[in-house]
């Protein structure tokens, strides 16, 4: 790049930039530090709503598997009354001549 003789180095602001201009990016600025509060915002509360949701799901999970081993438990003992009463009929035809 040339230079010209006399001319400043580096950024400069001239009075020919519109104060709209400037108003204009400094609005965008704030608007952006704004936005970016906002999703700070919602970050936050959907980590908290994950951590109840979890929290949820734990206990649910927690009653299923109590239900589960009650059936299960349940039903085992009904197998062991069927074949109680299995081997109780498998004794009385084996006694009949």
């Amino acid at each position: 790049m040339i230079q010209r003789a006399g001319a400043p180095e580096g950024w400069h602001l001239d009075k020919k930039v519109p104060i709209s201009i400037i108003l204009a990016l400094l609005a965008q600025g704030a608007g952006g530090i704004w936005y970016l509060g906002r999703i700070e915002a919602r970050v936050t509360q959907l980590e908290h709503d994950t951590q109840i949701t979890i929290a949820q799901q734990h206990d649910r999970d927690e009653r299923q598997d109590r239900a589960m081993t009650e059936a299960l438990a349940l039903l085992r003992a009904d197998m062991r009354d069927l074949s109680a009463k299995l081997d109780r009929l498998i004794e009385r035809a084996s006694r009949k001549p």
